[in-house]
């Protein structure tokens, strides 16, 4: 099975790093856009090499994977031709399976997924759409595949993936407040980094119990995490957080 990537932004380059982890055989078949990371990633594994153009890279490939912008999908598929052998990974969120198919032209299998950095350290899920068996394999090898059967749940799925910045902002509002009496930031970050590990490792112990169970259980009455979840709640923080993605879904869909 050759790989073939078709745009060579921050996704493509963790897919492909978390790939190597544990296979170094698999050719991988870069586009030239990109050419710095294109080249890193090059100089990385000897399975992977740099095409003369896009067509170079559908040509010697079995599945190819689109990573561009929505906003140039059209014009950079207009000048492609695809086989009908190959299966085409689409990794642009705001295209639809039945857009794709207008623009690919019958043949070709085609399959959405939701890959997110974390791939490049083999973590977390990626959701697959349609379930194809190849495509779950080949996501297996970076983390674990997640077989969605239904196209609308990617969407969903894919809007809800949005709260990794504000979760980081969060954090960082957090280490801001702590500077403010002097505290150094290493020591901030360190502190911050040991609660959300020991958070996710008690989420990941406690798998049976929601977490709307869990905030109840983290939040003593009377206690100071009950405050600031009482505080946070009072300022419809966490409709918020559904507003958002609810806009985000609508975009999505178009």
């Amino acid at each position: 099975m050759r790989i073939g990537f078709i745009g060579t932004g921050t996704i493509s380059a963790a897919m492909i790093r978390g790939l190597r982890a544990t296979d170094t055989q698999t050719p991988v078949i870069l586009s030239p856009r990109s050419a710095e990371t294109a080249q890193a990633l090059a100089t990385e594994a000897e399975a992977t090499q740099i095409a003369p153009s896009n067509q170079a890279v559908i040509d010697h490939s079995d599945i190819v994977v689109l990573a561009v912008r929505p906003q140039i999908l059209s014009d950079v598929l207009s000048t492609l031709t695809f086989r009908s052998d190959q299966i085409i990974l689409s990794l642009v969120a705001t295209v639809s399976v039945p857009q794709l198919r207008t623009q690919i032209g019958d043949g070709p299998e085609l399959v959405r997924a939701v890959p997110l950095p974390f791939v490049e350290q083999r973590i977390g899920g990626t959701p697959v759409y349609p379930a194809h068996p190849e495509v779950l394999a080949l996501f297996d090898k970076m983390g674990s595949a997640i077989a969605v059967h239904e196209e609308p749940h990617l969407d969903r799925i894919l809007a809800a993936s949005s709260i990794m910045g504000s979760y980081f902002e969060t954090y960082a509002s957090v280490m801001a407040w702590l500077a403010q009496d002097g505290i150094s930031p290493d020591q901030a970050r360190t502190y911050i980094e040991q609660v959300l590990a020991g958070l996710s490792a008690s989420a990941q112990t406690h798998a049976d119990t929601s977490y709307a169970d869990l905030a109840v259980e983290f939040s003593t009455p009377g206690g100071l995490n009950e405050q600031m979840r009482t505080s946070l709640r009072e300022g419809d923080v966490f409709e918020r957080y559904t507003d958002g993605m609810d806009g985000l879904l609508k975009r999505i869909k178009g």
